[in-house]
């Protein structure tokens, strides 16, 4: 950051004026944009100002702005030098008195004009910029060595004779006092302003965070903050897409359609945008010629010259960057780069909180459609198990997700026998929910139109093979048992085998064939037993062995086996009840993470 400077004066220079057809409009764009001395000062205070320096010192002074047009006017015109009142010639003599000013760090610029004065002009700076001159003058006829005639030449008069610059060393040293004074205060003020439009802009960035959470309008407004408070010519706003590594154009602040479809913009092809995303602030002064820039053409129709880039982190990952861009050559300050990083920070915060509030929003949607979904599965799931003479059933029914992949049904068909089945759809959620649906629609339709219980499952394993991918399967295990309640005939596809308690001693019932679903040509087998008073059989998924405790351990099917001979003699559903509570106390409260299905069949 500059500081005013205080040196003392230049006596001697040479001062070399602009060409001649240099106009104001040339000084605008030759230059970076700067603040004037009227935006810090009045004209009021100068003119005070320069009457108690004349009234001091019997010297004259005059205040110019920042391109070297008068703020006030000297009190004697005719000790004072004529030419440098004069609007045309004059304003041109402190223009051009302006512009050496800027080619020096700090000092005076001492000159002497054709109409025999000696002036110091004397510049008034703030943050490197120059923003107005304090001229003195003194009526100095003492000969000299130093040519003016290019300063009369460039204000059309005629050859003045040579001068010696000469100025009283007190007179003039108060005069760069002065000078430097109103430059401490400009610069003051100056950093006070940058810090109030640095703050409001961050409030009201931050500001987004509690109002709306649309995340288009939070990037609209965004951008046309940034544009609003840094003054530039226009802004956009690009969001990282970690999948395709592109920076997609998501909002944007006085660009035009053709500017904004100009094409893809790839990080990796792309080393201004790469270096903002690794935690840089880019530079670019001129767009149109920089060969890190991908699209100068687009650029120069445009009308771009200079370019800030930075990038937007949340939490110290890249989730998008920042880019303003000038009209005219522009190198942007400490200050408004700090600026341009502190908005994209706060605007972060804004888009990740947009984003999650939105991504809240649509779980919500999800849940309330899982629960949906869940409470209509459950009306698939019998609320009731049939009424037959020889038989008493328990049943255990938990989804995991609100929905699932495990079903159990009963079949009544018209001979008063009962068919049992139980299932387990590959996966969770509602992809497994939905298989689910379509198989047990099969199995009853199928099952109850007649076919034997091979014929059933074939049949099913058959629409399967047509529905499901190479990934998915369903294991089933079927089986009919008459109204006497003494036979029993079942297939079993690839199921976790039941298991059928008789005098304290476990069978498992595993003949039947492969899961359904992935060989569409499986022959399946079924296989007929006796069924005997106080028979217990257990039809269960995998959720109920394969839950875990804390230790990762698994229940298993010993200890199902072993919770089974242990509640035997009890009716088919306090063993149901007995044996989940089993399952719950060696899980303890670790997360279930499978259906847990299970049907008991006692036989009386």
């Amino acid at each position: 950051m500059g500081r005013p400077g205080t040196a003392g004066a230049t006596q001697g220079a040479v001062f070399h004026v602009l060409p001649s057809g240099v106009d104001m409009a040339d000084m605008e764009s030759a230059y970076p944009r700067a603040d004037s001395i009227e935006d810090f000062l009045d004209a009021a205070t100068l003119r005070e100002i320069q009457n108690a320096f004349i009234a001091a010192t019997d010297v004259q002074i005059a205040f110019y702005d920042h391109l070297g047009r008068p703020v006030t006017r000297p009190g004697d015109p005719a000790r004072f030098c004529a030419n440098l009142a004069a609007d045309a010639d004059g304003d041109g003599l402190c223009r051009a008195v302006e512009a050496s000013c800027r080619s020096r760090p700090v000092g005076p610029v001492s000159l002497a004009c054709a109409g025999g004065h000696s002036h110091t002009a004397i510049a008034i700076r703030a943050d490197h910029h120059v923003l107005g001159l304090l001229v003195l003058g003194q009526q100095c006829f003492q000969p000299g060595n130093i040519d003016t005639a290019a300063a009369a030449r460039h204000l059309g008069l005629a050859t003045g004779p040579t001068l010696k610059l000469a100025a009283g060393a007190p007179i003039a040293a108060l005069a760069e006092l002065i000078a430097a004074l109103l430059s401490r205060l400009c610069y003051q003020d100056m950093q006070l302003r940058t810090r109030i439009e640095e703050l409001g802009a961050l409030y009201g960035i931050s500001g987004l965070l509690a109002g709306s959470f649309d995340l288009q309008q939070i990037l609209n407004e965004v951008t046309r903050r940034v544009g609003e408070v840094m003054r530039v010519k226009a802004c956009s706003l690009r969001l990282f897409n970690e999948d395709s590594g592109e920076l997609l154009i998501k909002a944007v602040y006085n660009l035009s359609p053709a500017y904004q479809n100009k094409g893809a913009v790839r990080v990796a092809e792309n080393p201004v945008d790469a270096a903002a995303l690794s935690g840089q602030t880019v530079y670019i002064e001129d767009l149109p010629s920089d060969p890190r820039v991908r699209y100068p053409q687009e650029a120069r129709r445009e009308g771009f010259r200079s370019g800030l880039v930075t990038g937007m982190f949340f939490r110290g990952r890249p989730i998008g960057v920042l880019r303003v861009y000038t009209g005219e050559k522009h190198r942007f300050s400490p200050f408004e780069a700090g600026l341009l990083r502190a908005m994209a920070a706060q605007a972060a915060s804004a888009i990740e909180t947009a984003r999650l509030y939105q991504e809240e929003l649509q779980a919500e949607r999800v849940r309330k459609q899982i629960l949906m979904a869940g409470d209509v599965q459950r009306r698939m799931i019998p609320a009731a198990a049939p009424e037959h003479p020889r038989l008493t059933f328990g049943t255990v029914y938990q989804p995991s997700l609100g929905v699932g992949g495990d079903f159990y049904d009963f079949l009544e068909f018209p001979g008063g026998g009962v068919g049992i089945a139980i299932a387990d759809v590959v996966g969770k959620g509602m992809p497994a929910a939905l298989m689910m649906a379509s198989a047990r629609s099969v199995l009853r339709a199928t099952a109850l139109g007649g076919r034997r219980i091979c014929g059933t499952i074939e049949q099913l394993n058959r629409h399967l093979s047509r529905e499901t991918l190479t990934n998915e399967f369903v294991t089933l295990f079927y089986c009919v048992i008459g109204k006497s309640g003494r036979w029993m005939t079942y297939c079993n596809a690839g199921h976790n085998p039941p298991l059928l308690l008789r005098d304290r001693q476990v069978r498992s019932l595993d003949d039947g064939g492969m899961v359904l679903g992935v060989n569409r040509d499986e022959r399946y087998d079924q296989r007929r037993i006796r069924l005997q008073p106080g028979d217990v059989l257990v039809l269960y998924t995998d959720g109920m062995t394969e839950a875990e405790d804390f230790q990762g351990r698994q229940f298993g099917t010993d200890r199902l086996i072993d919770s089974l001979q242990r509640y035997g003699d009890h009716e088919a559903p306090l063993v149901a009840r007995n044996i989940l509570w089993d399952v719950r106390r060696f899980v303890g409260l670790a997360e279930q993470t499978d259906d847990q299905t299970m049907v008991v069949v006692k036989v009386r």
